[in-house]
């Protein structure tokens, strides 16, 4: 039997009778592609009066070994916390700087600097808008990451497209900044020092999920297919892939020793997984270096991927072998006991539509949701946690955030915020006995 063929319940690929919207078979390009169809069709949703938490409620087990179960009352309020009245560029990342600011990161290409109340700084952190090619799309400026040990290098690392202004060649950057020597609140631009530069041919599936390895201290890089699927199985390109390399032992960079392809002269040095399609996240636990891996989804459904932090790597997630548990394209595909399947996945069920990856939460405002991985859907803003209980992967519908999500983020001490793409806002979420008590910032 193929370890993908689990039994299932009747939540995946779940079809409601109520919802003609969930058949348009190119919808979710379209929604994944950020444009303005994508609130059009969401405000459809929301009037269809489809009721997301029902999907989720007794006897809609997924996959085994999954449970999925679900709680009728919403968890949390999303407060404003900063936007309102701010230009529409989406949030791409939120994290903290230190122990009263956030980093909010700007498909544009500026880095912003928020306070405690939600007002933003009059300098920009980093503003790159010069060489960051953003198209309202999905080009733009992807994530940020800080090096470990920031507070002494200064080094921070973004992912960003660019497109060559001589001969229009469309490109990923990997690219180290450094802090500035006269104001510690600012990057410098002109430090750029550029670590990977990936072609690409298309303006989709960039993905550009930044992280550091909490064991092992290396830096890892999602990379998108680029709009073409065969790419991922293919080790002779870097598209469709995780990538891990190391900063530290040598400029630009170097390739781990133990990455799990250096002896293959068929697969690249950089690569550490293959078979990923678009991750919109990358995080690790970082308690134990487990990874999750959040992989949007072609036409029937998003899935959640996972790594034990004790992993060696070498993972092939199964794209476009697989769509979650489905089989999409078998053209030149490992066998099946050479892929690793999701710990989940969903269907577009309910207008759900792309997964939105978030991040291990380790907070106190939450108590349930202590050591539990957060993601949402892009379209309807359900927020879930999955957590492994029992031997068993168990998912929780945790309530819904406004408008179109398209990144979840913390801050110092762990609590969650989520950024918006429609209307430029940042939203910070609170137990709904708390909420209550607080008004909206107009910051």
């Amino acid at each position: 039997m193929s370890r993908f063929d689990f039994v299932r319940a009747d939540l995946y690929n779940q079809v409601d009778s109520r919802s003609d919207y969930n058949k348009v078979g190119d919808m979710k390009l379209l929604l994944r592609s950020h444009s303005f169809v994508a609130l059009c069709v969401f405000a459809l949703a929301i009037t269809a009066g489809v009721s997301a938490i029902e999907s989720l409620d007794s006897t809609t087990t997924q996959f085994l070994p999954l449970v999925a179960v679900a709680t009728r009352r919403a968890e949390f309020e999303s407060v404003v916390f900063t936007g309102v009245g701010e230009d529409e560029h989406a949030f791409t990342d939120i994290q903290p700087l230190d122990e009263t600011r956030l980093i909010l990161v700007r498909q544009s290409g500026i880095i912003q600097i928020a306070a405690a109340d939600g007002t933003i700084a009059a300098t920009p952190f980093l503003d790159i808008t010069d060489r960051v090619a953003y198209d309202s799309a999905e080009r733009g400026l992807y994530e940020l990451a800080f090096h470990p040990n920031y507070a002494q290098n200064g080094f921070l690392y973004v992912a960003y497209a660019h497109t060559n202004a001589v001969t229009s060649q469309k490109t990923m950057r990997i690219s180290r900044f450094t802090r500035s020597a006269s104001n510690p609140d600012t990057g410098d631009a002109a430090s750029e020092m550029i670590l990977l530069t990936i072609p690409q041919r298309n303006n989709r599936h960039q993905s550009g999920s930044l992280a550091f390895g909490p064991l092992d201290g290396y830096l890892y890089i999602s990379v998108g297919d680029d709009n073409q699927p065969e790419t991922a199985q293919q080790g002779s390109v870097l598209t469709g892939k995780l990538l891990r390399i190391d900063v530290d032992s040598a400029e630009p960079y170097t390739i781990p020793p133990d990455n799990p392809f250096v002896d293959d002269p068929d697969v690249l040095d950089e690569i550490w997984a293959l078979g990923v399609r678009n991750p919109w996240g990358i995080d690790f636990n970082p308690a134990n270096g487990d990874l999750y891996i959040a992989d949007v989804g072609d036409l029937t459904s998003e899935e959640l991927n996972f790594q034990p932090g004790t992993a060696a790597g070498g993972a092939n997630y199964g794209w476009p072998c697989y769509e979650g548990y489905e089989p999409h394209d078998a053209t030149a595909c490992a066998p099946d006991a050479e892929l690793t399947a999701p710990i989940y996945a969903y269907g577009h069920a309910d207008g759900r539509c792309a997964i939105t990856g978030g991040y291990v939460y380790h907070g106190q405002s939450f108590p349930a949701w202590f050591g539990a991985y957060l993601f949402a859907d892009f379209c309807t803003g359900d927020l879930f946690t999955v957590q492994r209980s029992g031997g068993q992967w168990q998912v929780r519908w945790r309530g819904t955030i406004p408008w179109l999500t398209t990144t979840l983020g913390y801050d110092y001490v762990g609590e969650p915020y989520a950024g918006a793409f429609v209307n430029g806002v940042v939203y910070k979420l609170l137990p709904t006995s708390a909420a209550t008590a607080q008004s909206p910032s107009t910051k």
